[in-house]
């Protein structure tokens, strides 16, 4: 268990915040970086800072700002992260007058105050201790004693670890330290503006974190293959449920069957294609009405007329509730919401303190144009699995009606929705 909770760490830590801020964990850099800007401690303008790094980049502010008062990482959880980024290049090399103060302090000399940035005044802080750091092991430190709430002698411990130091200089730091945070916003902002901005200056060892988001969707879906075997295995034989089962089966056999998996099989869909675009054309086919499908689904396989034909023909009746599902487990949404979607929200999910993340928002709109029998099974599913306030399942009245007039009122948004759909 403990291996299994290892290698799903960093999907575990950074896709709670993902949902929260509507951003894709699928670019893992950028991922990482807004997630340590948006716990900065002494840069007061974090919006700045992240348009100056990401401009034009779409951020849900309220809700991180709900997320960052219920989440908080350890000090150990932040050094992992940190961990991850490597600085190969100084872009604040220190003036000559900083480099003459450092190579004083180091040899024991006394020197005179002077103003400098506080990326320089954490250098002496450590050349007071008898320390010459490293700039890969500056910008860590100087980014870890930046974060909200973290432990700095835990930090220390860290950094003083990559260095030949003794164990005394942790304390000399830790009295001189004060001085690091005794500056203006705005340099903390300009410093953390270059030394993240590029990955010439600042490099990230994504393929760790997508090897985490891997392990993590393997092990929900040996959880979910799991729970159901237990499932299965404790429930109470029925003959009722027997004979129903044989007779479903059989009517599958005679007509057709509408698994995802015979849909795959019956629609000769490339043994190549992911496994998502698969999810995503068999959803398409469990929509109340498609508009223009032989516009739409070329978009999602391509221009093969054959293979176009036979998904076009193919009529989903019965659909496999189970796919269907783990299809909107598997959806998530990330940037600014589409002009339908914010009105969806408007006129179905009324507001309330609970902030309701745009990736549960995009899942229940695509639920509400599904095949009516299935809305309310797929609702309730979607909002269960967010932890949400039970006051908007469709068991409210209120809530079914405002549905059944947004439908009334409203297509589906093909264009957008298979946008997201395909950048999952």
């Amino acid at each position: 268990m403990q291996q299994q909770q290892d290698a799903t760490f960093f999907a575990d830590l950074l896709m709670p915040f993902c949902e929260a801020a509507s951003i894709n964990l699928r670019r893992p850099e950028e991922a990482l970086i807004k997630r340590i800007l948006v716990s900065f401690s002494f840069v007061k303008n974090i919006q700045q800072l992240h348009q100056t790094l990401f401009p034009d980049h779409h951020m849900d502010w309220k809700g991180v700002e709900a997320y960052l008062e219920e989440v908080h990482y350890s000090t150990a959880d932040w050094i992992r992260l940190i961990d991850l980024i490597d600085f190969p290049h100084e872009v604040y090399a220190p003036s000559q007058q900083v480099t003459e103060i450092i190579t004083s302090t180091l040899a024991g000399m006394k020197t005179p105050s002077t103003k400098v940035d506080p990326l320089d005044s954490l250098r002496i802080c450590f050349a007071k201790s008898g320390i010459s750091i490293t700039w890969d092991t500056l910008c860590k430190a100087f980014i870890l004693l930046n974060l909200t709430d973290i432990d700095n002698v835990a930090v220390l411990d860290y950094v003083l670890a990559k260095l030949p130091a003794q164990q005394q200089s942790r304390d000399v730091i830790l009295r001189h330290l004060p001085g690091v945070f005794r500056h203006d916003p705005q340099e903390y902002l300009d410093i953390f503006a270059n030394i993240l901005r590029s990955k010439e200056t600042c490099h990230i060892r994504s393929h760790y974190i997508q090897q985490s988001i891997h392990a993590r969707e393997e092990a929900q879906e040996k959880k979910r293959t799991a729970s159901q075997s237990v499932l299965f295995q404790h429930k109470k034989p029925s003959l009722t449920k027997i004979i129903e089962a044989q007779q479903q089966q059989e009517a599958q056999s005679s007509a057709h069957c509408d698994s995802f998996y015979a849909f795959c099989t019956s629609t000769r869909l490339p043994t190549n294609a992911s496994a998502r675009i698969k999810r995503v054309i068999y959803f398409a086919k469990c929509l109340e009405s498609m508009q223009d499908p032989q516009i739409y689904i070329p978009k999602i396989v391509g221009n093969d007329p054959h293979l176009v034909e036979k998904i076009v023909q193919y009529d989903v009746v019965t659909p496999d509730m189970t796919a269907l599902k783990q299809f909107l487990a598997e959806t998530h949404y990330h940037g600014e919401p589409f002009t339908g979607l914010k009105q969806f929200r408007q006129a179905c999910l009324p507001v309330g303190k609970a902030t309701t993340h745009w990736s549960t928002v995009f899942r229940l709109y695509l639920c509400v144009f599904c095949k009516a029998a299935l809305v309310k099974d797929l609702w309730l599913h979607v909002w269960n699995q967010s932890h949400a306030p039970s006051s908007l399942i469709p068991n409210s009245n209120e809530t079914q009606l405002a549905i059944q007039k947004y439908l009334s009122e409203n297509k589906i948004n093909m264009d957008d929705s298979l946008r997201v759909l395909l950048e999952n």
